[in-house]
């Protein structure tokens, strides 16, 4: 099943680079009618699925790097 276009909208806008979180969160916003927490639910959803990795592969890998080295800092902090 292919990626629906919001959601691929969804993961291009998070994997950008931004210098400030807040012009993220207001581009999703603007974008999607996603908060920030919803987007962040929705993001951590999507990089899991089978359509995201074929339809964004690079962006993908990226968003599930990052997610793993927030788990792994969060279990040294423990």
């Amino acid at each position: 099943m292919p990626l629906p276009t919001p959601d691929r909208e969804l993961l291009l806008l998070w994997s950008q680079a931004w210098r400030y979180p807040g012009i993220r969160d207001q581009r999703v916003l603007e974008a999607t009618g996603l908060h920030p927490t919803q987007a962040a639910q929705r993001v951590n959803m999507l990089i899991d699925t089978q359509a995201a990795l074929e339809a964004l592969p690079v962006e993908v890998n990226r968003l599930r790097r990052i997610r793993a080295q927030g788990q792994r800092s969060r279990r040294v902090e423990a």
